[in-house]
């Protein structure tokens, strides 16, 4: 009779499966992914070659609220993560469509829409990568065959020079063809081959980037054994195909970009959609959640009730409703995320006007919410010039300053780490506004008086609203009719 294992063996053991499962598991993954045409890139060029590429991001200045930008910040978040699993189903399906040639196309994400080359000198252009090739390809080379060659000294002695007759080959028919895959760099006076840069190795001068080949006493023998060298067929009809298949969108990674920006479109009108409803709900002071987030639902409430009434009108959301009845762009968490930007873009545009108009007049508040936390409202005043030169006194809200001080000294710490916080320069302020409270408005230790000490030309009102009620309260506590 075998022994039982204890406790401590079987969990041993089972932790012992658990990774074994896990690691069975990322190796199927990796199986999925892995991607033919990249690793025979990959192997046709040498590692040293290939360099990954430097993100280029351009930040736009904040200006207007735009539906645009804040349904770009919710995208980059989220459509990236929905289009996982179709991006990995649809490199299955594509894979036998495309000829099995190297699949090279820029990351639709980091990389801009142009690239800046001189396409004749390749010696200045970067290391050899992924995206260089797409847009050498796409671009094609400049050969320089428009050059006059009697303007350039020779690169020798013996007084030769290059002829723009080596720009075509006569065949035995009599017929000229033009040799598209030869360069001749005006900076470097040297000839290259455009696609066994691009494709192949650097065997000799004349497929190097940076040397070139400027002999031109032995031209004769160099370019005819080079152009009928397997190599230099090999990599000239990579060069033909990749070129065709980018012009026609044939290539593999043509199929899936087509397919994401598909995606991204529709859910993009969707958002808009999402956002016109928030914006809707938040001007006219509607709560947006209902008690359940299930769609259609007579309790789901008022911004999924929204989204409900829209697709009535639009094919695209409905058939989003269908599929999507809970979550996607439709859940809490993705409505305060498009609240927030949509707050953030409101407050960054306020503060550009109070910093364009350069004076102001500081507002704040206390009050206690309803979890009884003391919760400090800022407002601005300030004057606003608006496109057609009408001139606007805005008294303009900030923002909500959860303070946990109570003294005039706490008070002055808070609001200037605050207004310090929004990039405001205290000694702009003309003016300040509060209650007729002793540690605001206090002559000697209030927040007013330590004001003053920095900033002497902020002159102190007090609140009218303030001041009227408590005239009223006074007035009405004397009278025994009251």
């Amino acid at each position: 009779m075998s022994k039982q294992l204890s406790g401590a063996q079987k969990r041993k053991i089972n932790k012992q499966k658990q990774e074994e499962c896990k690691s069975m598991s990322q190796q199927f993954t990796k199986w999925l992914k892995k991607n033919p045409q990249i690793e025979e890139t990959n192997i046709s060029r040498p590692s040293s070659d290939l360099q990954d590429e430097d993100a280029v991001l351009q930040l736009q200045p904040i200006s207007l609220i735009d539906h645009n930008d804040i349904i770009t910040n919710v995208e980059n978040k989220n459509v990236e993560s929905t289009n996982v699993e179709n991006t990995c189903t649809t490199n299955v399906e594509f894979e036998n469509i495309v000829i099995n040639l190297p699949s090279i196309t820029p990351n639709v994400n980091i990389i801009p829409q142009e690239i800046m080359l001189n396409y004749n000198d390749s010696n200045s252009w970067p290391a050899i990568s992924n995206n260089v090739i797409y847009f050498l390809v796409k671009h094609g080379p400049e050969q320089g065959n428009n050059v006059n060659v009697n303007t350039i000294t020779s690169a020798d002695n013996t007084g030769r020079k290059f002829t723009k007759d080596w720009f075509y080959v006569k065949h035995i028919n009599g017929g000229m063809v033009i040799r598209k895959w030869l360069l001749y760099s005006i900076n470097q006076n040297a000839i290259f081959c455009f696609p066994c840069i691009l494709f192949g190795h650097k065997s000799h001068n004349i497929t190097d980037p940076h040397k070139g080949f400027r002999d031109w006493r032995h031209l004769h023998p160099v370019i005819p054994q080079h152009e009928n060298s397997s190599d230099h067929r090999n990599n000239y009809v990579k060069w033909k195909v990749m070129e065709t298949n980018i012009r026609s969108g044939n290539t593999l990674d043509d199929y899936l970009i087509n397919s994401i920006n598909e995606e991204k479109m529709v859910w993009r009108e969707i958002l808009k959609i999402v956002v016109d409803a928030i914006l809707f709900c938040a001007k006219n002071n509607i709560a947006l959640s209902g008690s359940n987030e299930k769609t259609g639902d007579p309790n789901c409430g008022i911004f999924l009730n929204l989204i409900e009434f829209a697709s009535h009108y639009n094919r695209t959301l409905k058939e989003r409703i269908e599929k999507h009845k809970k979550g996607s762009y439709f859940s809490p968490i993705i409505q305060n995320e498009i609240i927030k930007l949509i707050g953030d873009k409101t407050r960054n545009e306020i503060i550009f006007r109070i910093k364009k108009s350069k004076y102001y007049t500081i507002l704040f508040d206390c009050i206690p919410d309803i979890s009884k936390k003391e919760q400090m409202s800022q407002m601005i005043r300030y004057v606003h010039v608006d496109s057609n030169g009408k001139v606007m006194i805005e008294e303009s809200f900030i923002d909500f300053i959860h303070s946990h001080e109570k003294t005039g000294e706490g008070l002055t710490t808070e609001i200037l780490n605050k207004l310090e916080g929004d990039k405001l320069d205290i000694n702009d302020a003309r003016g300040q506004g509060y209650d007729n409270g002793a540690n605001m408005a206090g002559k000697y230790k209030g927040f007013r008086a330590r004001i003053l000490e920095i900033n002497s030309l902020a002159i102190f009102i007090p609140c009218a609203a303030h001041n009227l009620n408590l005239a009223g309260v006074h007035a009405g506590s004397t009278s025994p009719e009251m």
